[in-house]
């Protein structure tokens, strides 16, 4: 939905949905081989009582930003999203890192449309000291103030 303080991201409640376990990131933790690991057990999860509420995988992505109102063409997709969430009668997985990025008025809108659900918030850390730089970055021996014989 849009950044308007009067934004409802509501798509009814039918009380069907228990539990909501909602992954929020942050980037550069392990999120996508998380949500990829979810969405490639998505069958085995539902078997299990656990729906992962999209139909493709850049659906959460595309719910994300909704959420966030940063992106016109993703008008919709939280709706569409929580209304599969609503429908089922069990335990719902959402995953998106970007989740993480929101401000305080679209997290409580976030879980305000989840509810009367009891929300589970999953964030994910990473030791910094073991976390390697993406490839993309330059070496470490190039940042400013890095001792050469470190990196």
């Amino acid at each position: 939905m849009r950044n308007t303080a009067n934004s409802q991201l509501l798509v009814g409640d039918d009380g069907a949905m228990s539990d909501v376990y909602l992954h929020v990131g942050p980037v550069k933790t392990g999120s996508t081989y998380l949500r990829n690991i979810m969405w490639n057990s998505r069958g085995a999860l539902r078997e299990q009582g656990v729906l992962l509420p999209a139909v493709h995988p850049n659906e959460f992505f595309l719910a994300a930003n909704d959420v966030q109102g940063d992106t016109p063409e993703a008008a919709g997709a939280w709706a569409r999203v929580t209304a599969r969430a609503r429908s089922w009668p069990g335990r719902v997985l959402i995953t998106c890192e970007l989740l993480g990025f929101s401000d305080p008025d679209q997290i409580q809108r976030t879980v305000d449309s989840l509810a009367p659900a009891a929300l589970h918030l999953i964030v994910m850390a990473r030791c910094r000291r073991m976390a390697r730089p993406p490839a993309c970055s330059p070496s470490p021996a190039a940042w400013p103030g890095a001792d050469s014989r470190t990196g």
